[in-house]
């Protein structure tokens, strides 16, 4: 175990961590055991695991601010998918033995009345593609686990999240994340939102994170910033890029992290 850290930021792509960084002091690399990345197209940003550590500069932190924080994390950068998000992030929570795990990134947005640029805060996760009902399951719900991570222990996280962000003046909203290892095209977000009625964003790390956290007992909090959505209506804005949403991801985390700590 390299040391002890308050918060394991996760991000899937590199860009999503470069984000967090621009708002860290002191950080360092710290070795991991994992392969490189593949050689498809965005190899760099997507298939790249990364670990560092160094000191998160919260809001209001500095000689200006007393309600900010400054506080000892681990970034951590997993690769896409929900593999690669559960192997990487076990590592992580084993090496560093954090009090919490904060996704942040980019998300598809799903609600029909979402917007690009909103924040999006996982009051609860569950796999878009997951199968198991003939058996009794839920719909979304992977034999042996919970219909869905974090429907109860992830509400007041989540409502304090909600309430620091805003208070920031940036748009955000909570609800059901789901995730899958399938990007959700206009074709499919109908009949996902059918299965789904609750869900706001569609994403292919985030229930994977937070199941991990639960298997791992350790608590769990998603912010990600709407890129994309996921079928636009005419004339609508459904378009900021990566780099944008990331940015938004990592102002609301260090807005957030002093009400979750």
């Amino acid at each position: 175990m390299t040391s002890h850290v308050d918060v394991l930021v996760v991000a899937a792509m590199a860009d999503e961590a470069a984000a967090v960084s621009s708002l860290c002091t002191n950080l360092r690399a710290v070795a991991h055991p994992f392969a490189g990345g593949g050689k498809g197209r965005g190899a760099g940003a997507s298939g790249e695991v990364s670990a560092s550590v160094g000191t998160l500069e919260c809001a209001g932190s500095g000689a200006q601010g007393s309600d900010g924080c400054q506080a000892p994390i681990a970034l951590v950068t997993t690769g896409v998918g929900t593999a690669a998000a559960s192997a990487v992030l076990a590592w992580a929570v084993g090496e560093f033995s954090p009090r919490l795990i904060v996704n942040v990134g980019s998300c598809g947005g799903l609600a029909e009345d979402i917007t690009v640029g909103t924040v999006a805060i996982g009051s609860s996760y569950a796999y878009s593609i997951a199968e198991a009902t003939a058996f009794g399951y839920e719909t979304g719900q992977v034999p042996g686990a919970p219909a869905q991570f974090g429907r109860e222990e992830c509400a007041t996280r989540a409502r304090r999240a909600l309430e620091a962000v805003e208070a920031a003046g940036l748009p955000a909203r909570a609800g059901l994340m789901l995730s899958g290892d399938a990007f959700v095209t206009a074709d499919i977000a109908d009949g996902m939102r059918a299965k789904f009625p609750g869900a706001i964003t569609a994403d292919m790390e985030s229930c994977a994170f937070a199941h991990v956290a639960h298997l791992m007992q350790v608590p769990f909090l998603a912010l990600r910033a709407v890129s994309d959505l996921c079928s636009p209506r005419a004339n609508e804005e459904f378009h900021i890029g990566l780099e944008v949403a990331a940015q938004a991801s990592a102002q609301a985390l260090a807005q957030a992290l002093p009400a979750l700590r």
